[in-house]
């Protein structure tokens, strides 16, 4: 991946002092974080995947069935539950962040990552 650094408002107010972002980027996909000084570690601000170079610790990527996502959840939901599910949402409200799996034909085709944070997200 290809790392750059931008700079965002907080909140999106120009007024406040731009702080830096960091962009990781590879092809059409990209994630960006911040730092928390305070807790010494990156912060995710928003994620969109497009090419399925772009794996995910559990193994979900791009091009991946739609039966074999849900797998890696649970075994609670049968494929023909969710044959007409086009976007699969997981929301976390206690962190902030939301993921949103894009399907075409049953197979993966983007997805998207946000969260409760004020930036540019693009």
């Amino acid at each position: 991946m290809k790392n750059s650094v931008e700079y965002g408002y907080p909140n999106n107010d120009n007024t406040a002092i731009k702080i830096p972002l960091y962009r990781f980027s590879f092809n059409k996909s990209y994630i960006k974080f911040l730092q928390d000084n305070d807790k010494k570690r990156l912060e995710l601000i928003a994620a969109k995947i497009f090419d399925s170079e772009v794996v995910l610790s559990n193994q979900v990527k791009i091009g991946i069935t739609k039966s074999d996502f849900i797998r890696k959840f649970t075994n609670q939901i049968k494929p023909e539950q969710i044959k007409n599910i086009r976007v699969i949402k997981f929301a976390s409200g206690a962190l902030g962040i939301w993921h949103y799996y894009i399907f075409d034909n049953d197979v993966l085709t983007s997805f998207n990552i946000d969260t409760d944070y004020q930036f540019n997200k693009n």
